[in-house]
């Protein structure tokens, strides 16, 4: 065999390698593209989970509340410093409510 030759079976084996590896990556890319979607559906999956039993642990521990215009109530303002240091403020007095969750309060001047 020629040298020519030789090298001609080389470049041609090693074009035949370059599309089997090509392959073989397509294969692999959608093995993981279907192990991804599935990894995708557990998070939803225990997502859902975990809101459920936050929810269930959260409606146990409250109390429904009623509040109406001329009560007195105390108020925890929301700090962005130390939560440890927050303080209840009060007490105010309900002047409407609004609905069943909210009421607006009078704070009198700021």
């Amino acid at each position: 065999m020629t040298p020519k030759k030789l090298k001609e079976l080389q470049a041609k084996d090693m074009t035949l390698t370059g599309v089997r590896d090509c392959v073989l990556n397509t294969d692999e890319a959608e093995k993981h593209k279907t192990q991804l979607s599935r990894m995708t559906e557990q998070a939803h999956k225990n997502l859902t989970n975990a809101q459920v039993k936050q929810k269930t642990w959260y409606d146990k521990q409250t109390r429904q509340r009623s509040l109406e215009p001329g009560q007195n109530v105390l108020v925890l303002p929301p700090s962005h410093t130390n939560q440890m240091k927050a303080k209840w403020q009060g007490p105010f007095v309900v002047t409407k409510k609004v609905n069943d969750l909210n009421c607006e309060i009078d704070v009198g001047k700021k």
